[in-house]
């Protein structure tokens, strides 16, 4: 039993360490840039897991996830663009009825070959900027969870339990994390923890509170178990202390009413939404109805994008749209 507990405990901290490594930070970063590379007006898809590192790699180098995120990125645009240059010539042209099809060498792809040599100078000058960045944020985070941790260790006395209700606490990670968070509690249990004021996550058992400072673990959306402290400083200074609810989502509901766009891609606040397999022929649909594109997202205004590739040409749509604590509205992509 203790050795089944001891596998158990050890797979649970791979996966946090694994699930927060600048290896992954920097795939991340890197793959928008390599997608986006040399094409203005780019709006990067949502990038891939990364990968595990290779041999010579180290999951705690930003600038090796940076360089294979870069590098994966520039493959999937180059590998979109010949797809689509290899779908145009194998389209057949219509003749008086009849449907030929036009010789390979009339559609040959101009899709210019990759210069890696080049990109690699461009790379070097991008990581220069983006690992300062990252260092910054780790010192900031690191000198604050030294400073809570202090301050904390320097306490006597701490209260018998925090009441029911949302409280604020510090979370961190005790490597490189340390920011402010919304949890709620219920009988001295945390059982909601929620970032950025509105994005809930989720809680894989509830914990008690122990001299107000808890251990939880938090469920990404990959699966991948991450463990924070949380320490209630608040509640320490003022056990009657409250916060404020976090906001409730808000939905927005995409959607068309043109047949011959093809498939259509959407981009909301700068991400891939999703892809168009219907539209509506008469009349608007209902908010959240099949064949829209819903989203829920924390209320606020937000840019879109939507472009459709079709057999009379390309359209394309833009502009901004509200999202509105616990609604749910309408935007209609029309020809």
């Amino acid at each position: 039993m203790k050795k089944q507990i001891l596998i158990s405990l050890l797979l649970l901290l791979t996966a946090m360490v694994y699930g927060q490594t600048n290896y992954n930070r920097g795939f991340k970063t890197g793959y928008k840039e390599g997608y986006c590379y040399n094409d203005i007006g780019c709006i990067s898809p949502i990038p891939p897991i990364a990968p595990i590192p290779l041999i010579g790699e180290s999951p705690d180098s930003y600038k090796d996830g940076y360089n294979r995120g870069f590098k994966r990125g520039l493959e999937d645009k180059q590998a979109k663009k010949t797809s689509s240059g290899n779908s145009l010539g194998t389209s057949g042209v219509s003749n008086g009825g009849r449907t030929s099809q036009p010789a390979q060498a009339h559609f040959q792809s101009t899709v210019a070959p990759i210069d890696y040599n080049l990109l690699m100078n461009i790379i070097s000058m991008k990581q220069a900027a983006n690992e300062k960045n990252e260092q910054q944020r780790r010192e900031k985070s690191i000198g604050l969870m030294n400073q809570v941790k202090s301050y904390y260790n320097s306490l006597n006395l701490y209260p018998d339990l925090v009441k029911n209700g949302w409280h604020k606490v510090i979370a961190m990670d005790n490597y490189d994390f340390c920011e402010e968070r919304k949890v709620y509690v219920e009988n001295n249990k945390v059982t909601k923890y929620v970032v950025d004021n509105w994005l809930n996550r989720k809680v894989s058992y509830p914990v008690l509170i122990n001299n107000a400072k808890a251990m939880i673990q938090l469920v990404q959306d990959d699966g991948t178990i991450t463990i924070v402290d949380l320490y209630f400083l608040e509640d320490i200074n003022n056990p009657n202390s409250y916060t404020s609810p976090p906001l409730q989502s808000g939905k927005v509901s995409f959607w068309t009413n043109l047949k011959s766009s093809g498939s259509m891609k959407l981009y909301f606040d700068g991400m891939y939404a999703g892809t168009f397999t219907s539209y509506f022929k008469d009349g608007t649909p209902n908010c959240g109805q099949d064949g829209t594109i819903t989203i829920e997202y924390k209320p606020g205004t937000y840019k879109y994008y939507a472009t459709g590739e079709g057999f009379w040409g390309s359209k394309s749509w833009e502009g901004s749209v509200t999202i509105r604590e616990g609604g749910c509205s309408l935007q209609g992509l029309v020809k």
